[in-house]
Formats: C-alpha cells, structure tokens, sequence
C-alpha cells in the first residue's frame, strides 16, 4: 500500500477554507494594506505638508540620528507589554470570579 503524498481536500476541509476567505479579505484589506502604504510613505519626504514619492532614507537617518524618537518607542512598547500582562491577568481571573452568583447559588464552574 502506497501513500499518496498530495490528497484532495474533502468537502468539510474546502468549506472551512471558503469560510476563512472574508476573514482573510478584511485582514488584508484592514490591516495590511494600510501597513505596506505606510511602510512605502516612510521612506518619501514631505514639503510644505504634501507628500514627495522620492525614495529616500532621511526619514530613518532621523529618527535613529537622535534619540528621542527611539526613546519614545521604548516607552510605547514598554506601556504595551505592561497593558497586555494586566490584561492576561484579568482574562484569567475573570471566568474563576464569575462563578459565583448572587444570591447564594453557584453554576457548575471547572475546578481549579
């Protein structure tokens, strides 16, 4: 008996994929996208506040030429890290908090 290295997906496995599509699309279309524009107007300059499409790295030369720029960055990814750890801590609380009801009753809540 021989294995078959590439097997057509079933019918179940093509519908999750269809099911996957809009996601996908409004992924792209909602963050990738702005992303890649905003990655391709990094590295174009500004005059009188109107945007220049000449290729050049003056923007990064900037921001690494001087340190508050990084600095701000640190700070901001610091404030991130500290609100994502409060807000696992919360998530993880929060179903063993709410298995109490008023009233004196208890749902059936897994143990710990």
């Amino acid at each position: 008996m021989t294995a078959r290295l590439e097997e057509r997906p079933t019918g179940t496995e093509r519908g999750l994929l269809w099911g996957l599509l809009p996601v996908a699309v409004v992924q792209v279309g909602l963050f990738a996208a702005p992303m890649a524009i905003m990655f391709l107007y990094s590295f174009w300059t500004t005059r009188n506040f109107q945007i220049v499409p000449t290729f050049t790295l003056d923007n990064y030369r900037a921001f690494f030429e001087s340190w508050t720029y990084p600095r701000v960055l640190l700070r901001t990814l610091g404030t991130a890290l500290v609100i994502t750890a409060a807000t696992l801590v919360l998530a993880y609380r929060s179903p063993t908090s709410s298995c109490a009801i008023p009233g004196g009753g208890r749902r059936s809540c897994s143990p710990r």
